[in-house]
């Protein structure tokens, strides 16, 4: 699937930064392409692409470890975790559509997140909206402006390839 989104960051006394980006996935690969960066995964490997920085980051693709990001099959389907409680807590009204909230608490106490609110439209039955609360006093919000589901992409669409970054710094913080 290829989803197009906007990404709302709320950092404690800073001011409202807003990036759209794009996200293709296919299995356990992804993409996500932002203004400042590109994430690659094929499932093994994790290539984050700092543009500003001109510079790669390499890391293991290690599903569900604390600290690891995670991948956007797993925000998506975060309550199979068994790591979070959640609960249904509202039907509101959000851009002009019905939509169900539902909220994730995390169950380790030490985790970064105080909460993780999903938004669902009623109608669609797809999300439309994740809100990440951290306790830090951050805020994340992904809003969802559409999905184009059943989409093919080569393999290649999922790895970091140098070759088209003339002058990338490479760093390779896999530990084997």
């Amino acid at each position: 699937m290829e989803v197009n989104f906007e990404l709302v960051l709320e950092l404690k006394g800073q001011a409202q930064e807003v990036q759209k980006g794009k996200l293709i996935q296919q299995g356990d690969s992804y993409m996500v392409s932002l203004a400042d960066q590109e994430v690659y995964s094929d499932g093994k490997t994790v290539w984050i692409y700092l543009k500003s920085n001109k510079e790669v980051q390499i890391n293991s693709a290690e599903t569900g470890s604390e600290g690891q990001m995670a991948s956007p099959k797993e925000m998506l389907r975060i309550y199979e975790s068994g790591k979070y409680a959640y609960a249904i807590t509202g039907n509101i009204q959000e851009n002009g559509t019905n939509v169900t909230q539902i909220e994730f608490k995390p169950l380790d106490k030490n985790s970064e997140y105080s909460k993780i609110r999903l938004s669902v439209n009623e109608k669609a039955k797809r999300a439309t909206s994740i809100k990440v609360f951290g306790k830090d006093g951050s805020r994340y919000t992904l809003f969802i402006k559409n999905i184009q589901p059943n989409k093919a992409y080569p393999q290649e669409t999922f790895v970091f390839n140098a070759k088209k970054y003339p002058g990338v710094r490479v760093e390779d913080l896999r530990i084997d």
